[in-house]
């Protein structure tokens, strides 16, 4: 299996780094945190069922990560990513 992110969920990425970077005043810590974040989504293509199918959305699964969420579904050979979002925001669905 591999791992492929949705142009959504790289602008969330993105926009999350922009975020951590200005609030922490060091771009190198919003760097090390989008990058164990990514880690942990290609960590998806390993264990793809792990986590939990989303009660909103039945077709999509969601994994913690810190504050954060990630929406991915599973499609025959890859995890697709779609989308990352803070973990108070409301809730998503389909």
């Amino acid at each position: 299996m591999k791992t492929r992110y949705s142009p959504r969920s790289l602008r969330d990425l993105e926009n999350i780094r922009a975020y951590l970077s200005e609030q922490s005043g060091d771009r190198k810590i919003a760097d090390r945190f989008i990058a164990a974040l990514m880690d942990e989504c290609e960590f998806l293509a390993v264990l793809p069922e792990r986590y939990p199918v989303y009660r909103h959305a039945p077709s999509w699964r969601m994994m913690p990560y810190a504050n954060y969420l990630v929406f991915y579904q599973l499609h025959q050979d890859e995890v697709r990513i779609a989308h990352v979002r803070h973990a108070a925001r409301r809730t998503f669905r389909d």
